[in-house]
């Protein structure tokens, strides 16, 4: 068995949530605890959670809205929280 970690990035409603449910449907491990469904995607985001609360965390850091939608502005990742990276892709790894 290969072991490794595949990202999964892309913009609102561009099919992330679509392509990850096939991979987690062929058996892909994508998370433990998933974001859930909304009326915006009944089937579901198919999102880590862990994931996704480290990305608000940043663009909170950076002053930016979590919505992840804004132009020309660089995004500064701390020391600390490229550690947390390491950390959570360690654990999901």
């Amino acid at each position: 068995m290969q072991s490794g970690v595949l990202i999964i990035l892309g913009m609102h409603r561009s099919g992330t949530s679509l392509v990850t449910n096939w991979l987690y449907h062929c058996g892909l491990q994508v998370g433990e605890n998933l974001l859930g469904k909304n009326a915006g995607n009944e089937e579901g985001h198919f999102e880590d959670t862990e994931f996704l609360k480290l990305h608000e965390e940043i663009l909170a850091a950076n002053g930016l809205p979590d919505t992840g939608l804004f132009a020309g502005k660089d995004i500064k990742i701390s020391p600390y929280q490229e550690a947390k990276i390491t950390a959570v892709v360690g654990v999901k790894n």
